[in-house]
Formats: structure tokens, C-alpha cells, sequence
């Protein structure tokens, strides 16, 4: 088995691994002196064929980063001299007009110093370490991150030239190293074992942990930046983050951005806005449109015509089939007689070809204009990058092109309408073989340049979209604001007949196992997730806020979709419902906003079997709910929050309590809302008074966790009032 996976890998170290068995012999002692990165890809293959004895592995949650204290940082590192073509000019900035100066990704301030810090991430729950360094801009300002993933046997000290450039340019550049694949592997080694032992690194397993080092990093870095006594406090725009890598690098950022594992659904982490991928590859098994077809983020790739490996027998042809699989924003460059290890900072022993200057330069240009397009939103640098900028710094055979997908997002393009105009729509879809349906209300200001957030709210048993919306008022709330409010309708119990509030309601699969048999019967996070992929398709959805809200048998499917859908959903907000997950696994923090009811007879503050306000008739299948603060607690836990609440206060009859920060800054707030019953403060209740309780108009529901959700899209940590 380790023979076949090793058939799939690229492997380019500082001792070049050459096919003439000669080279390598001349070669075999240079290694041992040669400070530069190693650099290698491994084919997605690896996954496919072990997806029989790895699935349980593949599948399973990566656990997010437990913050253990601040950063620790070793080392500082010397200052880097940069080392892109001197420009006499400053940057041009977004309040300069192309007119006035020209567009120029090449352009930095004279005389910066870019002087980079050593720090390590601490990942408690897989007890992994991951040195990282960072590049910081010269500004105080919070900066756009990029992270950039080394290649087989490198270090986070390799690629300076694009970290000292990228941070010149305003971009804080933080460049991971992987414990298990980096330096480490070869450095101790044997000359003659050096090529076996990096085989052996080039392993699924450390595939596996380079894939949850990525979210790892950007879950510290998020609680870096709220720390009072970090430096990076305050530095680091983690709402605008691209991903990058090299080789093996590479691999690890196709596997974060979007590529799908042997027909397996994609799981990109959605905090990613754009991928930059130096010596890409495709699967070895598995067609390329399969493994690419769903990625939605732009991806720039660049290769070279002398591209190759000696060992997987990549060559370039399989690098450049990744281009056509896409259909998302893409680009492509081809530098001529460019082989592997031109993306890296310097030439490596045995290669056949003098490095071109020019290959750094236009790197740099290409990567930058990318960067600014797609982190900074930037009209010249895209005019730049689709015009004729490239070709004035290209030379006569590199190969450049790109091309956009016939939707282009209204913030980029322009050109494409939204296919849903403001109102309410019903969009049906069929997911697992049903046809199922939802109501999505469509602000007025959908055709504005931003993409919209996007609030889901869960209807209660028995409940369905229409009463959900004129129970709640997060239509209006949506005209007001500008998001989407969009209203998913559960299954009936009964599929063969219309669904109706006695006798046939229809009820969310949430995990209790009070109204389905099997757990399984009804796959509605299935069904919830092809809702967000098909608001994605018909609109302009900003990944990074995605929120869900629920009310009753919706407020428990709200938790089980928070924690299943963990890299989807910037934050949740139930209402009056239970948490019946036996264990809860985020794959990254999900602040939550809990609301409830002192007096809620259909969701006991202390726990116990719902009955209705007044005859004491049992509901909900006579099981016993858990009491309310279980549930918070279990949330809280999951987040990395302490059990003791770091704020309490009390005001107007409603108690507030504050747990947090835990990891990534996630806060979890618990909201209890004096004589309210089983309704939606400040909305509409559709049932009596004597089967419900009373209602309130002390806070708004809709109001309060608009708030909450505005403070937290995916990656900020905010402290809310």
C-alpha cells in the first residue's frame, strides 16, 4: 500500500531527486548545506485509494485549535531585504484613480523593511504543533491574511521573496510549516536515505494533518487578533483570507479550497475567499471535473513547461489538466522552460535550465494583481489582470490565460443579473430523491455590489415557512438590513400527504429520535446544505455570513446544523429548544445567541417532559427535554468557552449571561426573558395562549440576534454589548 501511494507523489527536496541514477550520486552531498525549501505535491489519489480503510478518517471532523495562551514565538527572524524590482513610487491605493497613477503590482514603498516573526500555533485537541512565520505590512492597519502552505521537506522559512513582497504590499503573509512533512524528514538523514525517507513522509496521514493544520491556524490567528497582549492584535483582517501553496503545498490548498475526494461532497474551509496554487495536480484516479467541477472560489494556477517530477510521474500536461476541469473564476500561467522548483527561492543542484530573473518578477505581479482582485475588491487590479497588464511584463513564450464562468458575481462582473429580484420566492429542488421546497424573501438591495448574507430560520414542529416568516418578521428585518431571509420547510411525518399542524406536522430531524425512527430516515442536513449551495448559484451569497436561526423542534435542528455544518455556518441562534447531540464536534468555533422563556411550558427552563400551558396535556412525544442550561453549557464547552459565565446582567427582566472568549474568540450568550412562554419575543404567536404561554414585547427575538449575527461573521470575534 505505502508503494502505491508513494506512486503518486512529487517529490522536489534540496537534494534533487533525479531519474538518472548518476545525477543523484554527483548530487547526494549538496543537501546537506543547502538552505531552501523541499518541495513536493501528492496526488488527491492517496485518498481514493485508501477510502475503503480511511473513510472513518476522511470524514471525521478535524478538530479545531484549542487556544492555549498567547503567542509563542520564539524566534525573532531577521529583517528581509525585498526583493522585487525597485520601484520608486509608492502602492497605489484604492483612493488613487487608474488615471492619476497606473495600476502596478510590482510597486512598493522605497526602502521597506519587512521584518518577519516566528510563532507556533498550539492544537490541543490533536496535541500538534505548527510553526508559523509572519510577514506583517509596515501599516497598523488590520491587513488582508494569506496563508502559504510549504512543499514536501520545506519550512516556513522558504518562498521570503513572497512573503517580503506580499507584506510590502500590504498583506499580512503567514507561511505554515507541517509537522511530519517539512525540514525535519530529510535533514538528519543519510544522503543515500534521504529520497526513501521522504517518500515515507509523503503519506496520506500527514496529508490528513496538513489539511487540519490550515483551519488550526486561522482559528489562533482570529484569537491572536482579539488579545489585548498579542502583537498581532488588531493587525490581521481575518474576515478577507486567501490560500496558497507549492507543490505538496499545493495539493493541501486544492484540498481547503474546493476539490472534492473521490466523489465525496467538497468541504472548503469557507473562510478562504481565493486560491493561489504553485505546481497544481490532478487526482491519479478520478477524472479532473469530478475532482475540480465544484470549486467556487477563484483560483489562480502556475506552472511551468519543465514542471515535472521524477518520482509520480507528474508531468506538466497533468498539472495544466486541472485548469480546464474548473468552472469558477480562474487563471492560469505557464512560465517557459520553468521546471519545479522555479516558485521557490532559489535554483536547486542537477536542474537543466539557468533560472530566468524574469520568472520571480512576473510571480510576483500575477500573484499580487490576483490578490488585490479578489481580497481588495480592487477595479484596477482586475482591469490589470484581464487586460493587458500580464502580457507587458511576459516574455514571448510563457502562456497566460484565464476565463470567467458565465455567472460572475455581481461584485466582480457586474454584467449578470440575480436570477431571484426582491420579494418572496418558493424554490423547489429535489435533494436524495424528494422534491422539497423553500421560501427565500429577496431585499431590495440585492442588486447592490456586496453579496448578501444569509439568515436560515427554522420553523417549529408542526410549523412551515410562510407562519415562520409572519411569526418572526425577518422578512422585514431583511429589507431593513440587506440579507437574505430565506425559510426551509421540514417534512412532513407522513410524505404522502399534504403536511398539516394536527394530524401530519412537519418535524425536523434533530437528532432526538422523538419523531423519527431511524436518525437517519430523514437526511435534513442534507437537505439544508443543498439550500445554501443553491442560494449560491441563484444569488450573490457572501460565504462568510451564514447564519441559522430556529424556533422549537427549528431551534434544535439550528444546533445539530451549527455543529454538522460547522465550516458552512458563521453562527446560530436557537430559540426555545433543546440541544440533543450526545457529543458535539466543531470543526471550528460557532458563537451562539441563545433566547428562551422563564416560563416556557413547551421548553422547560429546568428540564422535563413539555406540556402545554394550561390541562397540562404532554407534546413533543412525551420525551423528557434536558433543563436549558445543559444545552448552553454543551455549546459553550464545544467553543472552548469556560462553564462560568464571564459577564451576568439583568435589566428589564431579561438576564443575560456572557461565556467566553473560547477559541477563535467564539462567545456563547444565554438570553432568559422573564413570564415569556413558548413564543417569539416580539413577534407574532400563531397558537393560544392556553397551549403556549404568553408573549412579550421586552426584546425583540429578531432584533437582538440580527445584532448578534452582524457581530460575527465567519472568522471576526467580535465582543458584543
Amino acid at each position: 500500500m505505502q508503494a502505491d501511494i508513494a506512486h503518486n507523489i512529487l517529490i522536489q527536496c534540496p537534494v534533487q531527486v533525479a531519474s538518472n541514477a548518476s545525477m543523484w550520486q554527483r548530487n547526494r552531498n549538496y543537501g546537506a548545506t543547502m538552505a531552501t525549501s523541499c518541495d513536493a505535491a501528492l496526488a488527491f489519489a492517496a485518498t481514493v485509494l485508501l477510502a475503503a480503510s480511511c473513510a472513518r478518517r476522511v470524514d471525521a471532523p478535524v478538530a479545531p485549535l484549542v487556544a492555549d495562551g498567547p503567542a509563542v514565538a520564539a524566534d525573532e527572524a531577521p529583517a528581509a531585504t525585498h526583493d522585487a524590482p525597485a520601484v520608486p513610487d509608492d502602492p497605489p491605493t484604492e483612493a488613487e484613480t487608474p488615471a492619476a497613477r497606473p495600476y502596478d503590482p510590482l510597486a512598493v514603498p522605497p526602502d521597506i523593511e519587512i521584518r518577519p516573526a516566528d510563532y507556533t500555533v498550539r492544537d490541543a485537541k490533536r496535541r500538534r504543533e505548527i510553526p508559523v512565520r509572519v510577514y506583517l505590512p509596515p501599516a497598523s492597519t488590520a491587513a488582508p491574511v494569506v496563508l502559504f502552505s510549504h512543499g514536501l521537506g520545506g519550512s516556513r522559512k522558504g518562498c521570503t521573496y513572497l512573503g517580503t513582497h506580499w507584506a510590502a504590499r500590504g498583506y499580512a503573509a503567514v507561511f505554515l510549516q507541517h509537522p511530519g512533512s517539512d525540514e525535519a524528514v530529510w535533514k538528519d538523514a543519510p544522503p543515500r536515505a534521504r529520497r526513501a525517507t521522504l517518500e515515507r513522509a509523503a503519506s496520506t496521514r500527514n496529508f490528513l494533518l496538513r489539511m487540519g493544520d490550515v483551519p488550526a491556524v486561522l482559528d489562533q490567528l482570529a484569537a491572536w487578533n482579539e488579545r489585548e497582549s498579542n502583537p498581532l492584535r488588531g493587525r490581521l483582517d481575518v474576515t478577507r483570507v486567501g490560500m496558497s501553496g507549492h507543490s505538496f503545498g499545493a495539493v493541501t490548498t486544492q484540498a481547503v479550497s474546493g476539490q472534492a475526494f473521490g466523489g465525496r461532497t467538497p468541504r472548503p474551509d469557507p473562510r478562504i475567499r481565493a486560491a493561489l496554487l504553485f505546481s497544481p495536480s490532478i487526482p491519479k484516479r478520478g477524472g479532473p471535473a469530478a475532482a475540480f467541477g465544484g470549486v467556487r472560489i477563484p483560483w489562480m494556477l502556475m506552472t511551468g513547461t519543465r514542471d515535472e517530477s521524477a518520482i509520480g510521474r507528474t508531468d506538466v500536461a497533468a498539472r495544466r489538466a486541472v485548469y480546464p476541469a474548473l468552472r469558477c473564476e480562474k487563471y492560469e500561467l505557464v512560465l517557459h522552460d520553468a521546471e519545479h522548483s522555479a516558485f521557490t527561492d532559489r535554483a536547486l543542484p542537477g536542474e537543466a535550465q539557468k533560472r530566468n530573473p524574469n520568472h520571480h518578477r512576473v510571480i510576483l505581479a500575477l500573484s499580487t494583481a490576483f490578490w488585490d482582485a479578489a481580497l481588495r475588491d480592487s477595479d484596477p487590479a482586475r482591469a490589470w489582470l484581464r487586460g493587458d497588464g500580464p502580457r507587458s511584463i511576459l516574455q514571448p513564450r510563457d502562456e497566460w490565460q484565464f476565463d470567467l464562468p458565465p455567472r460572475t458575481s455581481a461584485r466582480r462582473a457586474r454584467t449578470s443579473p440575480p436570477a431571484l429580484g426582491p420579494g418572496d420566492h418558493t424554490v423547489r429542488l429535489t435533494v436524495g430523491g424528494i422534491e422539497r421546497a423553500y421560501l427565500v424573501h429577496v431585499p431590495p438591495r440585492s442588486t447592490a455590489r456586496a453579496p448578501l448574507p444569509v439568515v436560515l430560520m427554522l420553523h417549529g414542529g408542526g410549523g412551515k415557512s410562510g407562519a415562520a416568516a409572519r411569526e418572526t418578521g425577518w422578512s422585514a428585518k431583511a429589507d431593513a438590513e440587506g440579507f437574505l431571509a430565506v425559510y426551509p420547510d421540514a417534512l412532513p411525518r407522513d410524505r404522502s400527504r399534504p403536511g398539516r399542524f394536527v394530524g401530519n406536522p412537519r418535524l425536523w430531524n434533530d437528532a432526538s429520535g422523538r419523531f423519527h425512527d431511524d436518525a437517519n430516515a430523514v437526511d435534513d442536513v442534507g437537505y439544508l446544505a443543498a439550500v445554501l449551495d443553491d442560494l449560491a448559484a441563484k444569488l450573490d451569497v457572501d460565504a462568510r455570513r451564514v447564519f441559522v436561526t430556529g424556533f422549537s423542534n427549528g431551534a434544535s435542528m439550528t444546533f445539530r446544523l451549527g455543529a454538522e455544518l460547522s465550516r458552512r455556518v458563521a453562527a446560530i441562534a436557537p430559540v426555545a429548544g433543546a440541544c440533543w447531540l450526545k457529543a458535539i464536534t466543531l470543526r471550528r468555533p460557532v458563537p451562539m445567541c441563545y433566547i428562551t422563556g422563564t416560563e416556557d411550558p413547551l421548553n422547560p427552563i429546568a428540564g422535563g417532559v413539555p406540556k402545554t400551558a394550561r390541562g397540562g396535556l404532554q407534546l413533543g412525544a412525551g420525551k423528557r427535554k434536558p433543563p436549558v442550561r445543559d444545552s448552553i453549557l454543551a455549546w459553550a464547552r464545544a467553543n472552548g468557552c469556560s462553564t462560568e459565565p464571564s459577564r451576568v446582567s439583568e435589566k428589564g427582566g431579561v438576564r443575560t449571561e456572557v461565556y467566553g472568549p473560547g477559541r477563535g474568540g467564539a462567545r456563547v450568550i444565554y438570553i432568559a426573558v422573564e413570564r415569556l412562554g413558548h413564543t417569539w419575543a416580539g413577534g407574532k404567536s400563531l397558537l393560544p395562549e392556553f397551549m403556549v404561554g404568553k408573549t412579550t414585547d421586552r426584546i425583540s427575538a429578531t432584533d437582538v440576534i440580527w445584532q448578534f449575527f452582524r457581530e460575527h461573521s465567519m472568522g471576526a470575534a467580535q465582543d458584543p454589548k
